[in-house]
């Protein structure tokens, strides 16, 4: 806006209309300050303050400058109003007066200015406002100062400008000189175009030529290429015929009976052709040679599988790793082979196990194991049956791992090389049942068949443990049936033979001790039964066990009972009994250790019991007859049981009708009495001095005695009672003192 001296301003003038903008399509970033000063407007009412409230110095000048100042407040609301046409008339103007070179200079001269930008030149701009009050001052000076002012920014703004300008001049100058090159380069390139225009229309004969000759010698390359894959797909080389035809089997004979099987799987595409003759003389070739090198790997394995000591040759035991490799692919075949490979380790394993077991006079025996030969033991079974299984053991072993490593894991499963064993094995099975059966069949002793049998235990659990020789433990278990057989067998007829012996019953003596033949009996059987220590003999079932005791107690007792009786003129009854005793006594010292024996100890001691009441019985009849009260025994227990806890002396009122009850019988019977009595405890001691068993006797002498006590004991307060001035000469205590009872055995009775 360009401003008026007030000096020459009059009254009649009208004030100049601003200047338009320059052409260049700057960006001002005046209009922007609008934005950035929020209270320019309260700015202008406060110039219109400033104005109404300046002090005026005169009257002709302040009626001027009121007038100056209102036509410029109203100058600028018209402007206000009118800047959205103008600057769209602006932007139309400029739209077409821009360039390329406008645009760069607006975007290089007048840069987007932020906030902190503009600060600094506000504070700039300050600097030059500060020290010039006269810049808001409405006169002449106010508008001179503010055209300096004006002055002074553009100056500042052209050289910052022309500073910013001078950054450019360098690369102008470089684009310049580019130019010149760009120039000089496209001239070269028409020059060069048109020569090679030139060149290729002399050429065009020669490149016709020559691609006629690419196309054939691509065509010739092809067939070239097609002729040689059919011939490495379809045919074998010499060299490889040569390994098909020889006798000789190595890896690289693999590899080309490899190859002719891939060529006869290959034919199958020649034959799909119109024309299969080619593939059937292809396929027949080859063919023949494939079988031909198949009989070569079926004869190769059968020779050394036969031959065991071939697998110690590494190389020739690849090669037979290889054969079966290949025979894998053919099961049929395979199996012929394992068959008769088995078949001709049976047949080895089987001959060795006799040269073992037997012997030959003529036997070389450099050709046996360093190991001991089994048949220098047949003198000792147990030894004999122990190298017999430990050389069976050792066999299935061997075998495991020759097989093991003739077929390989990583080529056929686990279960396979398992049943090849197994199959090996089974040959033995029957020849370790016969040899066991025929040691276990001459062998009479029943210690050395249990130590026998303790060995054939012991190498069950080994079998079972090891899979390979675990076919051969039914043989095991129908030896150790066996000698439980034999057990029974040969205490059976031990017995048998005890009971038709003559020796046997003259063997009962007067002295009633046990015979000898128990006492054989049992040191032969129980110190084997004492070292057995399972829960049944021998490991038999429970019925079994069951019936084998009756051979160890049972049918001893039978036999001794039978001979007794046959001799039972010999011996009283009390004999008879006391031999019983001790009969039974000494089978009960015998099997009192045994734990296997305990349920038929209690047996025993049940009838030893019942034994032992009975002669108790006997010798309390025996008392009463000497003492002559057998027949006051038998009243008094006809009115009331003596024996009972409540028999008392009120309760035989009865007896007083007795004539046995008279006064004469009563003193007699006190006379015999007195007479008995003091030997009588000699007289029982004497009858049983034959008894073996200290405790039964004293039992049966303190049982015997009590029930006389008491009995005598009734029978005295009976006489004191109901017969008149009648008693017995001796009391209670002086009877149990002559027949050794003590005084508190007779309080308790």
């Amino acid at each position: 806006m360009d401003f008026v001296a007030f000096e020459t301003f009059s009254e009649n003038d009208a004030l100049p209309s601003p200047q338009p903008t320059l052409s260049l399509p700057l960006k001002s970033n005046i209009e922007n300050l609008s934005a950035k000063f929020t209270n320019f407007k309260e700015f202008k009412n406060l110039l219109k303050n400033n104005l109404t409230e300046g002090r005026v110095e005169d009257n002709s000048e302040s009626e001027l400058a009121d007038k100056y100042a209102k036509l410029s407040l109203q100058l600028l609301e018209d402007s206000s109003k009118e800047s959205p046409n103008l600057q769209n008339d602006g932007i139309i103007s400029e739209k077409s007066r821009s360039d390329a070179l406008s645009i760069r200079l607006s975007r290089a001269l007048n840069p987007n200015i932020g906030d902190t930008r503009m600060r600094e030149l506000f504070t700039i701009l300050e600097s030059k406002i500060i020290d010039n009050p006269q810049l808001i001052d409405s006169g002449i000076d106010g508008s001179l100062a503010r055209k300096k002012l004006r002055g002074e920014v553009e100056t500042d703004l052209i050289k910052i400008n022309s500073s910013h300008l001078s950054d450019y001049a360098r690369p102008i100058r470089n684009l310049k000189y580019l130019g010149d090159r760009l120039h000089a380069l496209e001239a070269l390139v028409s020059e060069t175009n048109s020569l090679l225009i030139g060149d290729s229309l002399a050429t065009s004969d020669l490149r016709r030529e020559k691609a006629q000759f690419m196309v054939e010698k691509t065509s010739i390359n092809l067939k070239k290429a097609l002729l040689v894959t059919f011939r490495q797909k379809f045919t074998l080389n010499e060299y490889e015929q040569f390994l098909l035809n020889s006798n000789e089997i190595n890896a690289d004979f693999f590899e080309a009976l490899k190859r002719a099987e891939g060529i006869n799987e290959s034919c199958s595409v020649l034959l799909a052709l119109d024309n299969p003759e080619l593939g059937n003389k292809i396929m027949s070739k080859t063919s023949a040679l494939i079988n031909k090198a198949n009989e070569k790997i079926i004869t190769f394995c059968s020779k050394s599988l036969s031959n065991t000591h071939s697998f110690n040759n590494k190389e020739r035991l690849s090669v037979l790793h290889l054969c079966l490799h290949q025979l894998k692919q053919k099961p049929d075949q395979l199996l012929v082979i394992i068959n008769a490979f088995v078949q001709s380790r049976s047949s080895a394993l089987l001959e060795d196990f006799n040269l073992q077991v037997s012997g030959h006079e003529s036997m070389d025996l450099s050709n046996i194991d360093d190991s001991r030969p089994v048949y220098f033991s047949s003198h000792d079974p147990v030894r004999f049956t122990t190298d017999l299984l430990a050389y069976v053991h050792s066999s299935a072993a061997n075998e495991s791992e020759m097989i093991s490593g003739l077929l390989k894991s990583e080529e056929y499963s686990s279960s396979t090389s398992d049943d090849v064993v197994n199959k090996i094995m089974v040959s033995l099975t029957n020849p370790i049942k016969a040899k066991i059966e025929e040691v276990i069949t001459v062998e009479p002793k029943l210690s050395i068949l249990y130590q026998i049998f303790n060995v054939l235990e012991l190498y069950l659990v080994m079998f079972n443990k090891n899979m390979h020789a675990r076919i051969l433990s039914h043989s095991i278990e129908e030896g150790m049936e066996l000698i439980r057989q034999k057990f029974k067998i040969l205490l059976s007829s031990r017995l048998s033979a005890i009971q038709e012996s003559n020796s046997a019953k003259l063997d009962l003596s007067s002295d009633l001790q046990p015979p000898e033949w128990i006492i054989e009996y049992y040191s032969d059987l129980l110190p084997i039964i004492d070292k057995m220590h399972t829960s049944t003999i021998l490991g038999m079932s429970r019925e079994g066990h069951e019936k084998f005791l009756e051979l160890i107690t049972d049918r001893p007792i039978e036999i001794f009972y039978e001979h007794l009786k046959s001799v039972s003129d010999s011996f009283n009854k009390r004999e008879k009994m006391l031999f019983k005793l001790n009969f039974l006594d000494l089978i009960v010292s015998k099997i009192i250790p045994l734990s296997l024996l305990g349920d038929k100890m209690l047996e025993i001691n049940h009838t030893i019991n019942d034994l032992s009441h009975h002669l108790e019985e006997i010798q309390f009849q025996t008392l009463l007859s000497d003492c002559l009260l057998t027949d006051h025994y038998n009243v008094m227990n006809m009115i009331c049981p003596v024996d009972e806890e409540f028999a008392e002396a009120s309760l035989y009122s009865a007896v007083t009708e007795s004539r046995l009850f008279q006064r004469d019988n009563i003193l007699s019977l006190d006379e015999k009495i007195q007479s008995v009595i003091p030997s009588a405890l000699l007289d029982i001691q004497s009858n049983l001095m034959k008894l073996n068993n200290p405790l039964i006797v004293n039992e049966i002498i303190t049982s015997s005695s009590l029930r006389f006590l008491r009995f005598y004991k009734l029978l005295r307060e009976v006489a004191q009672n109901y017969v008149d001035e009648c008693s017995f000469t001796w009391s209670d205590y002086e009877v149990a003192t002559l027949l050794g009872a003590s005084q508190n055995d007779l309080i308790h009775n």
